[in-house]
């Protein structure tokens, strides 16, 4: 049976109105998982780099860093995220003299929010270690 011009119609508009939801869900979906991809991404890099802002502000340098000064660094560089879920943890083993070591722990309480589902919650967090030599 051949349809004719109208329910050809309707029949193309009841399937776009099948497909749509689904595609927009994907399309969310991809949004939000390079979100989290990102935020996951400068997590592993504040890591680091505070680490290595931190091993060359020892106890012996001319401005030895402290956790405040390891804390800010990692937040003024937080573009695009909320510095309010950002926690940053500075711990020398055992003290801030050269040869020892600085461990830096960077966390982020990523906020996933897609509409028509609950909102939750990802912990993101990364760990760097290095020696301090100055």
């Amino acid at each position: 049976m051949k349809l004719g011009h109208t329910a050809a119609q309707g029949q193309s508009t009841i399937e776009f109105a099948f497909t749509l939801p689904l595609l927009l869900l994907v399309t969310i979906g991809i949004f939000w998982s390079s979100q989290l991809l990102e935020a996951y991404d400068f997590v592993s890099y504040a890591a680091q780099a505070a680490a290595r802002y931190a091993i060359v502000r020892g106890a012996t340098s001319a401005q030895p860093a402290t956790a405040d000064d390891i804390s800010g660094m990692v937040a003024s560089m937080a573009a695009g995220l909320n510095p309010k879920q950002l926690t940053v943890t500075t711990t020398w083993i055992p003290n801030n003299q050269p040869g020892s070591t600085v461990e830096v722990q960077v966390q982020y309480a990523f906020q996933l929010g897609m509409p028509f589902m609950p909102s939750a919650t990802i912990p993101l967090s990364a760990t760097s270690e290095m020696v301090i030599f100055q």
